[in-house]
Formats: C-alpha cells, sequence, structure tokens
C-alpha cells in the first residue's frame, strides 16, 4: 500500500508504453509529471485525472520499464 502523495507507477501493458501513475497530489500539474517523466524518453501523451491518478504514455516500451524502475515510490513536488 502506497501512502497518501507517494507516487506510484506501474506498467498497464507489456504490449503498449503506458504507464499508470498514481496518488498524485492535487497540486502537481501535468507539466510536473511530464517533466519528470521526460527524462527517461518521448512522451506521446500526459493525463492527470483530478481524482490523484494518471498516465504516461511514451513512444517507446523500454523508455515506460526505465521510468517504471526509477520512479517508482519517488517523491514530487514535496509529497512522496
Amino acid at each position: 500500500d502506497a501512502r497518501r502523495g507517494e507516487a506510484v507507477c506501474r506498467e498497464m501493458s507489456l504490449s503498449t508504453p503506458n504507464v499508470f501513475v498514481g496518488n498524485i497530489s492535487r497540486d502537481t500539474l501535468p507539466a510536473d509529471v511530464e517533466r519528470l517523466f521526460a527524462r527517461y524518453g518521448r512522451i506521446v501523451t500526459c493525463k492527470i485525472k483530478s481524482e490523484g491518478y494518471g498516465f504516461v504514455e511514451f513512444e517507446d516500451i523500454r523508455d515506460a520499464e526505465d521510468a517504471i524502475r526509477a520512479l517508482d515510490g519517488h517523491e514530487l513536488e514535496g509529497s512522496k
């Protein structure tokens, strides 16, 4: 179980380069998430829902896998 504010990254499907990002603070902007994930590769889309979760789609599945390994439990905007 993730604590409130701790971002949780999970790959959505082995066949697509989508990453689920959960437990996002309401103060976090989509641009903040995109900037963080862009370190790992080219992003196709970044959608953040007001309920505190979102999806980041990479161009390449290997970049999505790298982001998941590096960012699971990562602190963003002062929240973990």
